[in-house]
């Protein structure tokens, strides 16, 4: 059997592409992410998906260990109200919606 492909980012390149690693993790790189040239964590793929997973991650979900996504979207009542701001840049519209948060 062939060993996965391996490749070392650093934490930096990993946040800004992180889908991009996260693709070659699950097409079977297996890649290390360092901070400052030392190894803190690697990517690696999943072994193919068994009949039990699901109840696995089902019985994880009721001890408290994750959260199962959901698929519902959004109701409109919960949306962010629209920001209406003429004579200002769209940076300083941004700016001025972010200003009761900080």
């Amino acid at each position: 059997m062939a060993r996965p492909a391996r490749i070392t980012v650093g934490s930096r390149e990993a946040k800004t592409r992180f889908g991009t690693y996260l693709d070659l993790a699950r097409h079977g790189t297996i890649v290390t992410v360092t901070d400052h040239g030392r190894p803190v964590a690697q990517l690696t793929p999943l072994p193919a998906a068994d009949d039990d997973v699901a109840p696995a991650l089902r019985k994880m979900a009721d001890d408290g260990l994750l959260r199962l996504p959901t698929l519902q979207p959004r109701r409109a009542e919960e949306w962010p109200e629209p920001i209406e701001v003429t004579g200002v840049s769209l940076s300083q519209a941004v700016i001025l919606d972010r200003a009761d948060r900080f």
